[in-house]
């Protein structure tokens, strides 16, 4: 016995698959001299069920989100909206860095996600600096949150040690 649409072998005992519901077919099967495995019984209506989709690490949208806002801020800036730059964006990185040193320590697992988000924040703080050195604008502000974030990511290292260096050997493939 076999199931032409899961391409699995049956044993005798079988008149439906077990795993699909689909008629078994009286061709014999690809690997003989094995004796089947008992398969699990099919539920139809499991089958159907809409599977809940959970983000293992939420926050990682958090920096996308701030990236874009941060955008639009020295867009805004061009316009002489200048306090949105020179304000907005560093509060705007230093209170994600605060978020991410926050759940890094009570993120459970043996990675330390929130390390990768608060390198990812350090990076892109010194990105917006060097914008900011070239602007000429907002510059101690961005120094103040890039040296904030760069702090975060040590104490996170200082607390979590282990879990930090796992964390950057997964990421860096060290």
């Amino acid at each position: 016995m076999r199931c032409l649409k899961c391409g699995v072998d049956l044993g005798e005992e079988y008149t439906r698959c077990p795993l699909c519901g689909e008629k078994a077919s009286d061709e014999p099967p690809v690997l003989s001299g094995f004796k089947t495995a008992e398969y699990p019984r099919y539920d139809e209506k499991a089958a159907f069920v809409k599977p809940k989709f959970k983000c293992s690490f939420p926050m990682k949208y958090l920096l996308r989100a701030v990236l874009v806002l941060c955008v639009l801020f020295g867009v805004l800036a061009l316009f002489g909206f200048s306090k949105l730059w020179t304000i907005g964006v560093p509060v705007a990185f230093c209170s994600t860095s605060a978020v991410y040193f926050v759940f890094g320590c009570f993120e459970k697992g043996r990675l330390l996600h929130s390390g990768v988000s608060l390198l990812s924040t350090l990076l892109s703080s010194v990105l917006f600096l060097l914008v900011s050195l070239v602007a000429k604008c907002g510059v101690k502000g961005m120094v103040d949150c890039v040296f904030l974030c760069l702090a975060f990511f040590l104490l996170l290292w200082v607390i979590k040690p282990a879990r930090m260096k796992e964390q950057m050997k997964a990421l860096f493939v060290l």
